[in-house]
């Protein structure tokens, strides 16, 4: 069997009332010995944009998902964090090979749902190049008959 798979656990922010979407970043931890490549998304087609050598902390802002989801592959963990609090959420997804981060963006005044998404995938959505064959698609699983497919991803919230 041929599969994609991931979840889509969304986070209200700010998550304090004195608190502004502003406060909040995204701060990466790469997993050990691997290239991350950074992806877009181009009319619902995934393309590469790059390696990433270096992953800085990104502010959360609705710019950020003006073109849907930011993709990354090889990413171990993400943390959720204010710069005015302690409270956050970390999600652990060692060995997925993508997260996608997301939030519903409004283009007529520039905002974004008071929600982000932080998504480990097993699969993307097509990609620019793709032949149409199931089998051959970027980041496709296969199960063997009989074959059990278990991942575990943690969630923490300070």
């Amino acid at each position: 069997m041929y599969f994609s798979i991931g979840a889509h656990p969304a986070f209200r922010i700010p998550l304090l009332e004195d608190e502004e979407l502003e406060d909040y970043h995204l701060k990466f931890t790469p997993a050990p010995h691997k290239e991350v490549m950074e992806y877009e998304l181009e009319n619902a087609l995934v393309h590469e944009k790059g390696i990433r050598t270096n992953l800085p902390d990104i502010q959360v802002q609705p710019e950020l998902f003006a073109k849907d989801a930011m993709i990354y592959s090889h990413i171990d963990r993400i943390e959720l964090v204010s710069a005015k609090s302690k409270h956050g959420i970390e999600i652990g997804f060692a060995d997925f090979p993508f997260v996608g981060i997301w939030s519903k963006y409004n283009e007529e005044n520039n905002s974004m749902a008071p929600f982000v998404c932080i998504e480990p995938w097993y699969g993307v959505a097509d990609t620019h190049d793709t032949t149409g064959n199931l089998k051959e698609k970027y980041g496709i699983n296969q199960l063997e008959a009989g074959g059990i497919f278990q991942k575990l991803y943690t969630m923490t919230f300070k």
